[in-house]
């Protein structure tokens, strides 16, 4: 009987052995001593998140690393894996990469470009999206209330638990006018950013076309990452008093058509600008709707100031018209499909990338296609 029983005992105990033995073999070598991160055996699937980075915006590598590994462990995951963005790859091929290899969580660190591209390869799937913003405007991140300036605190909403379904929102545009020699052109330049495998580009914030777009293609890189938003400014008063924009709109295969004389037409997903101002009020990144903004400004200087009047009193709940547009006013309308037109082609932007000048733009909402990790609103 004292032989059984020892024996009875010593096999849990042999067991515990064996299993200490599989922990600190996997830990040395799958995880290696850089990344001490517990393994989830009792599911025998390792939880992983990639972080997709861009390099430009990281001034300390080992510092943004030892963040990212300190939050991921806080929140259980078993690895995280850091894989930066290249010019010629800025951010969608890493996601889609990350997709078909079964990873739980990707990551975007980096400007609104980054953050962009990889939800538009994250959309419609079951991975987890977070975000650490790096840019100079942070749009989206502002907008769904993630932490900016503390990558401490921004790096546990990333690796947090707390999950939310989030619309994205798609632009395609053609048309293109190449002659590059109008008033209205683009300048000549590289980074004209290109769009996805299915010729659609994705956005998250707000696409433009007119005034915005033209100011967004003529900041200075250089000028933006010395003085930040106001290098946006300044290209904006270089194109204050440009010719205003002569537009047909179709909302919804037709239901709602307008023809439209503005100085910007705006699509947007949400609205919530740097500094706190809410250009398009009712725009929610989860409502399944696009708002459709039409700014106009008619009596120049007095215009302007009158616009920046009301986008003042908007976030005090007065509403711009939604039927007459004012001096230097904001007229609103909202619906799932939009397509716009011009004889003309006009500059376009998607959260702030320049895609170039084009005649006809064909926008939808996808509603509900990204998990996002980010801290869950209370509208009450």
């Amino acid at each position: 009987m004292a032989a059984s029983t020892a024996f009875l005992w010593s096999v849990p105990l042999i067991g515990a052995g064996a299993l200490s033995g599989v922990l600190a073999y996997a830990k040395a070598k799958v995880l290696g001593p850089e990344n001490p991160i517990s393994l989830s055996f009792a599911t025998g699937h390792l939880n992983v998140a990639r972080v997709i980075y861009n390099p430009v915006k990281i001034s300390d590598l080992d510092r943004f690393q030892a963040v990212c590994k300190e939050a991921a462990q806080r929140n259980k995951f078993d690895r995280v894996e850091f894989v930066p963005t290249t010019e010629d790859d800025p951010g969608s091929t890493q996601a889609a990469a990350a997709v078909s290899e079964g990873v739980d969580r990707v990551i975007a660190a980096g400007g609104d470009g980054t953050v962009r591209l990889v939800a538009g390869a994250l959309a419609g799937t079951e991975v987890e999206f977070g975000i650490l913003p790096l840019g100079t405007g942070n749009l989206y991140a502002r907008n769904v209330k993630i932490p900016i300036d503390n990558l401490e605190a921004s790096a546990q909403v990333a690796f947090g638990r707390q999950i939310s379904a989030r619309d994205i929102a798609w632009l395609e545009a053609s048309d293109q006018d190449t002659a590059q020699d109008g008033p209205h052109d683009l300048p000549s330049r590289p980074d004209l950013v290109a769009p996805m495998a299915d010729g659609r580009h994705p956005f998250l914030v707000i696409s433009g076309l007119g005034f915005d777009a033209q100011m967004m293609a003529d900041t200075d890189t250089r000028w933006k990452e010395k003085i930040g938003w106001g290098a946006y400014v300044a290209a904006g008063v270089k194109h204050a008093f440009d010719d205003r924009l002569h537009v047909t709109l179709s909302v919804d295969d037709g239901q709602t058509v307008r023809k439209l004389s503005v100085k910007s037409l705006f699509f947007a997903n949400c609205g919530r600008l740097p500094g706190g101002a809410n250009l398009v009020p009712d725009a929610l990144s989860d409502d399944g709707l696009l708002d459709i903004c039409a700014m106009d400004v008619q009596k120049g200087v007095i215009g302007w100031a009158a616009l920046g009047f009301q986008v003042l009193a908007q976030n005090f709940g007065r509403k711009g018209n939604a039927n007459k547009l004012q001096p230097g006013g904001l007229s609103f309308l909202q619906g799932k499909k939009v397509q716009t037109s011009t004889k003309v082609a006009r500059p376009v932007q998607v959260d702030g990338d320049p895609i170039g000048s084009y005649r006809r733009l064909s926008i939808t909402v996808d509603p509900g296609a990204l998990k996002v990790a980010c801290p869950v609103e209370d509208r009450s």
